[in-house]
């Protein structure tokens, strides 16, 4: 359990970061800035089949590059040459994917198809991705209605052709924590509430615990 609290501190770090918010509650916003910029494992995002909804309203409120938002990583505003922003975020996706690099969090939006077919990200099945996100990262976050139900909000019968990041991780045996995000689409005051939890998780004397959530904490 302390592993785990500590990992969810880390992740309200991570998600703080890539997402640039800088209106967290004092006490919180404190805590999560004594962590030193070398103890916050990067974000990883994928996207899943879905309507991009999500990918705008996260990309409206952040502060950072879109890029910077695909993988919070120095390499990717560093690096400079003829190799694009893209290519680059593809490759270190593959590499921390591998776990060669080191620990990282995954986010997924978007849900998974069954037919490995009806989703592609440089070249490869969304599928193959996250079945080796799944496998190497510290633990996950499914943003939105799609990837947290397995709903893409297409058609009433789409259910039984996708899967949600939650059912995908149990058919492959993957055992790590979800964070559900639910929402259409998730905003600015999904990702405040659930940092401010995370952190609350290892400090719960922090603040009152909210009645009402805009998102679910599973497997923790």
């Amino acid at each position: 359990m302390k592993r785990l609290q500590s990992e969810n501190f880390k992740l309200a770090a991570s998600l703080k970061i890539s997402f640039g918010i800088d209106d967290l509650p004092l006490a919180i916003d404190g805590l999560v800035r004594s962590l030193k910029k070398s103890e916050v494992p990067p974000l990883i995002y994928m996207k899943g089949k879905t309507c991009t909804g999500c990918s705008v309203s996260l990309l409206n409120f952040t502060r950072q590059s879109p890029s910077k938002l695909i993988i919070n990583h120095d390499n990717l505003v560093t690096t400079s040459g003829n190799i694009s922003p893209h290519n680059i975020a593809i490759d270190l996706i593959r590499r921390y994917t591998s776990g060669k690099i080191g620990p990282y969090f995954f986010a997924l939006e978007g849900s998974i198809p069954k037919d490995p077919a009806n989703c592609y990200m440089a070249n490869r099945p969304i599928s193959d991705w996250v079945r080796r996100a799944g496998k190497t990262c510290l633990s996950a976050v499914s943003f939105g209605n799609c990837a947290s139900d397995g709903n893409p909000n297409i058609t009433s019968g789409a259910n039984s052709n996708h899967m949600s990041l939650e059912e995908f991780f149990k058919q492959e045996n993957i055992n790590k924590p979800v964070i559900h995000v639910p929402g259409c689409p998730v905003g600015h005051e999904h990702i405040v509430s659930l940092i401010v939890d995370l952190v609350k998780s290892q400090y719960p004397h922090i603040l009152e615990r909210k009645k009402e959530k805009n998102y679910l904490l599973k497997s923790l």
